[in-house]
């Protein structure tokens, strides 16, 4: 097991987010889709988003955790994360390798319930990056869902990310699917 995450800037406090930060939340993601939009401009938000309605449908769900970082009461970061679940068919999935490959074991429904952890966003005002924000918003969901028992946490970060690839490896995340798209 790794020590715990510390920031440089001790000042920094994470907490769960509530109705209160959905409109400052909001921001940051639209932050996130403009910084995305230089890789693939499907990150393009329309002029209708709404990212208080977004993010209100998950703040109380269950299978949700949204966690905010602070500086002094101003939120500087966020993180998504969420709860997916999908019903293993048996001949669709081969069950025992799934189960020795990912789930190392831990045990699940006899219904071959699937859960797994997904990082729906993460983002960090630029000039606190390289600062351990990130990785400390990361450290605490991870605790959530292991006090969830779910066996692992995927995302998706577009190749041409350079900077989210290697945060994402330095905090032990590694390829294990390549996902592609042709132009029509």
């Amino acid at each position: 097991m790794l020590p715990p995450k510390e920031t440089l800037n001790k000042n920094i406090q994470v907490r769960l987010a509530s109705n209160n930060d959905l409109e400052t939340i909001s921001d940051l993601y639209k932050k996130e889709m403009s910084f995305h939009e230089q890789f693939d401009p499907l990150f393009a938000l329309s002029e209708e988003f709404n990212g208080v309605t977004y993010f209100s449908r998950f703040i109380e769900n269950s299978e949700n955790l949204i966690l905010v970082a602070e500086e002094t009461g101003k939120i500087i970061g966020y993180i998504h994360i969420r709860i997916l679940k999908e019903k293993a068919q048996k001949n669709k999935l081969k069950w025992a390798k799934f189960k020795k490959i990912w789930l190392r074991g831990k045990k699940t429904s006899p219904r071959f319930n699937i859960r797994w952890g997904y990082v729906a966003d993460c983002f960090v005002e630029s000039k606190y990056r390289q600062q351990g924000i990130g990785s400390l918003l990361l450290e605490k969901s991870v605790e959530w869902l292991r006090s969830r028992d779910v066996p692992f946490l995927d995302l998706e970060v577009h190749c041409l990310n350079e900077s989210g690839i290697n945060f994402w490896r330095v905090n032990e995340f590694e390829t294990f699917k390549l996902m592609m798209r042709k132009k029509l």
